[in-house]
């Protein structure tokens, strides 16, 4: 094993990359075995379109409309673009670059472990069973690369915080982390909530003792004036484009468009694609992209307050009943099932499902006797979730185990951790679990090093 702090880094760095760039090659060749490319998953993303129109006209659209694009935040986007333009728009090099950013990610998971006092074993342990996360292999070879971006950025910022007490210079850490923070959210806008529950946890990582009210309103004043400031040209832009000082036109359009159609056609036994169309039809059943713009949001965000506010408790219901595949959801499944749906060749795997099976959904339904044989045909995915459903409830222990700093960073990881299932239910994926898998990981080889040490076998005084 290394013997300095380095060479644990460059172990965990090493083992992750390895991993991503083995798991990277497997699905390549077997993607060119039946005929088809790894490009597949990039191309096929939305963002494709903008990024076509920044390489083609420099603006910031969906290509082939003239209507700026609102939805989308700055960050990925221009990223992909940037790169295309360096290396001749190759999605290999796409591919390579965001296994590079998982296997930082899994170093920043090792530092966030040691900064909370962890061995190096156990820090080092909670990287690579980072790297070796189903929902991580796949994001890369999948192209939902904004998710490899947002990860890296979230497991930055909480590496700045947990770090921030050694620093000689806080003030200038304390900018970086805000810095960071205005990425998290100008790459995916559910980042905005998740970046305000980490600043606002900021001050209380500045000193050995918890700090006087004067001082956390100090910091508060000082970060969140710095995460407008990076923030502040995306909101500009959207109030010059379309007149609305807000990040994403998103926070109006996903509710109205994804969650009450899915809610209402589990209430009514219809089908999603009804409901969504009585929805379009309401609004003037206007063309898609014109609907995502801000040129709706008012309306949309109007229908949207007053369906929960005469629904509350059945949506609720219905919400909470959908965050399951967020914390027991499966990878393997989702893995397999996207290559099916890409790849029509692959041969049957009996305990694999060719269409990823939404369990949740089953259960909301009563459909106990399915959710049951879903459980037990398939698996490798049972075991997943059960893993899945051990590690939050380590999660959950954590705190009871630490001090200090410690016990508050747990805390704001919990707060993290259900903010992310809440904003991603009821289009609960593995996928949005994987930002906040630095917290799960490291919480919880937290609480396996605390357990082993307090109840370790010891030789009985005689």
């Amino acid at each position: 094993m290394p013997k300095t702090e380095r060479g644990w880094m460059l172990m965990v760095a090493g083992v992750v990359l390895l991993i991503e760039l083995l798991f990277l090659g497997t699905m390549a060749l077997l993607f060119a075995h039946f005929g088809s490319s790894l490009a597949v998953g990039v191309l096929n993303q939305d963002f494709m379109l903008v990024v076509k129109s920044l390489l083609t006209d420099g603006h910031f659209r969906v290509y082939g409309f003239t209507i700026p694009e609102t939805t989308l935040v700055p960050v990925y986007p221009y990223f992909v673009a940037g790169l295309f333009a360096l290396t001749h728009s190759s999605y290999a090099a796409l591919l390579l670059l965001l296994t590079f950013f998982i296997s930082a990610t899994a170093v920043l998971i090792y530092g966030i472990g040691r900064g909370l006092s962890l061995p190096r074993g156990y820090a080092a342990a909670a990287g690579v069973l980072f790297g070796l996360s189903p929902a991580v292999l796949w994001l890369p070879s999948s192209g939902l690369g904004g998710d490899v971006l947002f990860t890296f950025f979230i497991a930055l910022s909480a590496y700045l915080i947990v770090h921030l007490h050694s620093r000689k210079n806080i003030l200038m850490h304390v900018l970086l982390i805000a810095i960071v923070l205005g990425f998290v959210t100008l790459t995916r806008p559910v980042g905005l909530y998740l970046s305000l529950i980490m600043l606002a946890s900021t001050p209380f990582f500045i000193g050995e003792r918890l700090p006087p009210v004067r001082q956390i309103l100090k910091w508060w004043i000082i970060g969140g004036l710095t995460f407008f400031v990076v923030l502040c040209p995306w909101l500009m832009r959207n109030y010059v484009v379309a007149e609305h000082f807000s990040l994403s036109s998103m926070y109006a359009f996903d509710p109205f468009y994804y969650n009450i159609p899915q809610f209402l056609a589990y209430h009514n036994k219809t089908s999603e694609q009804t409901e969504r169309q009585k929805l379009l039809d309401w609004v003037g059943n206007p063309e898609y992209h014109a609907l995502t713009t801000f040129a709706y949001a008012d309306k949309l965000r109007a229908f949207d307050l007053q369906f929960l506010k005469t629904n509350l408790i059945s949506y609720g219901k219905f919400h909470v009943i959908k965050m399951l595949p967020f914390f027991v959801g499966s990878g393997i499944n989702v893995i397999y099932a996207t290559m099916a749906e890409h790849l029509p060749a692959v041969p049957d795997v009996p305990f694999l499902p060719r269409v990823d099976q939404n369990t949740a959904s089953l259960f909301y339904g009563g459909n106990f006797g399915a959710v049951a044989h879903n459980l037990l045909q398939y698996w490798p995915s049972t075991v997943e979730r059960i893993v899945w459903l051990l590690l939050f409830i380590l999660d959950c222990a954590a705190p009871f185990f630490a001090r200090g700093r410690t016990r508050i960073f747990f805390i704001v990881g919990l707060a993290l951790i259900l903010t992310a299932a809440v904003f991603a239910s009821p289009l609960s994926q593995p996928r949005y679990r994987v930002p906040v898998e630095p917290f799960i990981w490291s919480a919880a080889l937290f609480t396996l090093y605390s357990l082993w040490t307090k109840y370790r076998w010891r030789k009985p005084v005689l």
